[in-house]
C-alpha cells in the first residue's frame, strides 16, 4: 500500500502539482457572472507553485484564445524561456468551459494527467489580475494543489489589487511555496525566437550582442 501511495504521489505530484498536503480538496467560491470573452488574451504569469513542467523557466505568459471544439473550447498556451536557453518556446492544453459551470473550468496540458484537473478562477478583474486555483485529490486524505496569479501587464498591481491578492493567497495558499516568475533577466526582452531570429526591444542593445550573449550563457 505504501509503495502504491508513492507511485501516485510521485506520478501525480511531479507530472501536475508539487504541493502535496494532506486532508480534502476545498470547495473555495469563484468569480462570478464569469466573462470568458473578456478573460481571453494574454496575461503575464507573476507567480506559481512549482510544476515540473516549469522547472527553470522563466519570462512565462499565458494566451487564452477560443478553439473549435464543442468541449474544448479554449485554447491555451504556455510561452516562456527555459534557463540558461534564450529561445522563447511554447507548450500548449485545452480547458473546458461552460456557462453552468461558469469560472470553475477545468484544463489539460502536456505532461498532465486524465481526466481534466480543475483550473478554476477564484478572482479576476479583467484589466489586472487573475488568481488561478486547481486541487486534485490523490488518495482519501491526501490532495495535490496548484496555482497561477497572471497580470495584462508589467506594472506592479495598485495597493487595492495587491490586497486582494494578498488576501486570497493568506486564504487558499501555503506561502513557503510560491514561486514569484522571474521578466528581470535578459533574455525576457532580448530573446530568440523559435526560428532563430532575434527580438531586441527599442533601446536595448542590437541582435550581435544577443548571440554573443546566448553562446556564453549569461545571466544577467
Amino acid at each position: 500500500m505504501k509503495c502504491l501511495l508513492a507511485l501516485l504521489l510521485f506520478g501525480l505530484g511531479s507530472t501536475w502539482a508539487q504541493i502535496i498536503t494532506s486532508g480534502q480538496c476545498p470547495t473555495p467560491p469563484v468569480v462570478e457572472n464569469f466573462d470568458l470573452d473578456a478573460f481571453m488574451g494574454e496575461w503575464r504569469e507573476v507567480a506559481r507553485y512549482a510544476h515540473r513542467y516549469t522547472q527553470n523557466t522563466h519570462c512565462n505568459s499565458v494566451i487564452y484564445s477560443p478553439n473549435e471544439h464543442p468541449v474544448r473550447n479554449v485554447w491555451v498556451e504556455h510561452k516562456y524561456i527555459v534557463y540558461p536557453g534564450a529561445v522563447m518556446m511554447s507548450s500548449y492544453g485545452v480547458a473546458m468551459h461552460n456557462d453552468e459551470q461558469g469560472a470553475r473550468m477545468n484544463a489539460s496540458f502536456s505532461g498532465m494527467p486524465d481526466p481534466f484537473g480543475d483550473y478554476w478562477v477564484i478572482d479576476t478583474d479583467y484589466t489586472n489580475f487573475a488568481f488561478i486555483w486547481g486541487c486534485f485529490q490523490v488518495s482519501d486524505n491526501i490532495k495535490g494543489e496548484y496555482y497561477w496569479l497572471l497580470s495584462r501587464d508589467e506594472d506592479d498591481f495598485s495597493a487595492d489589487v495587491q490586497n486582494r491578492v494578498n488576501e486570497l493567497a493568506e486564504e487558499y495558499l501555503i506561502a513557503r511555496h510560491i514561486e514569484t516568475t522571474r521578466h528581470d533577466l535578459f533574455y525576457c526582452v532580448n530573446r530568440v525566437e523559435p526560428d532563430g531570429n532575434a527580438k531586441v526591444e527599442e533601446g536595448n542593445v542590437v541582435e550581435s550582442k544577443v548571440a554573443e550573449m546566448r553562446s556564453k550563457r549569461v545571466n544577467v
